[in-house]
């Protein structure tokens, strides 16, 4: 990738310091900025090894992120829940920060088949698997929040947007982990790529369990880095 210009790099060290001061970083283990100033450092985890794949050529647009069709294209990090350091069934946080693009129910926005999330399911509702055998529908989103899911023990999961903590939601864990990489673009199910997203992703990551606290300042971290870029 060639070195971002002089506001380039401005903008992501108040993005990245923004995040290693709440403590943020140190709890992701996946971190792709596909928002970036181009489509290589776009594909960059920023919480570690592991450049993520891009495959059957997703549309990369500078300040805005991978726009993916909906049908086959999506991000492979190569990384699977499972091995991330202290990421646990129930010691886990993923997240997604969409565009405003209008979705179908089904659509899944970052996933490996345990996990996922479908942000813009409608205008106010947002899609979460939890590590849960099936998905549930969350109200409180609008189209473009960010959308989160965090568990922290076996029986409960909690979501996330941008306001804030949405809801608990009451349904146990599985027992163990599902085998498969963690897709930005899509998720997994029958251990091959499946519910794709369509339109554009521009921040997305899992780790160990944000705190309440983290997830707003992730949220405003994000927000803050958005702007700025917009105007370079």
């Amino acid at each position: 990738a060639a070195v971002p210009s002089s506001p380039w790099q401005a903008a992501i060290k108040t993005f990245h310091d923004d995040l290693f001061n709440r403590g943020i970083l140190a709890k992701m283990r996946a971190f792709y900025v596909l928002a970036g100033p181009d489509a290589t450092s776009a594909l960059l985890n920023w919480s570690g090894a592991n450049s993520a794949t891009a495959v059957a050529a997703p549309t990369w647009t500078i300040k805005q992120g991978f726009a993916f069709d909906g049908s086959t294209q999506y991000l492979n990090t190569g990384l699977r829940l499972q091995n991330l350091a202290d990421v646990e069934l129930s010691n886990i946080s993923m997240f997604v920060k969409p565009d405003t693009t209008d979705q179908a129910t089904g659509r899944l926005a970052i996933g490996d088949g345990a996990y996922a999330l479908g942000p813009n399911i409608t205008a106010s509702t947002f899609s979460v698997r939890g590590g849960a055998s099936t998905a549930d529908t969350i109200s409180g989103a609008a189209y473009g929040n960010l959308a989160g899911v965090r568990r922290t023990n076996p029986a409960t999961f909690d979501t996330f947007t941008a306001g804030g903590f949405v809801s608990t939601v009451t349904k146990n864990v599985l027992s163990n982990w599902l085998a498969n990489d963690l897709l930005i673009g899509c998720t997994v199910a029958s251990a091959v790529p499946a519910s794709f997203y369509t339109g554009q992703i521009r921040v997305a990551g899992v780790g160990t369990a944000l705190t309440d606290d983290q997830f707003a300042a992730l949220n405003t971290a994000i927000t803050t880095y958005l702007t700025d870029i917009a105007g370079l």
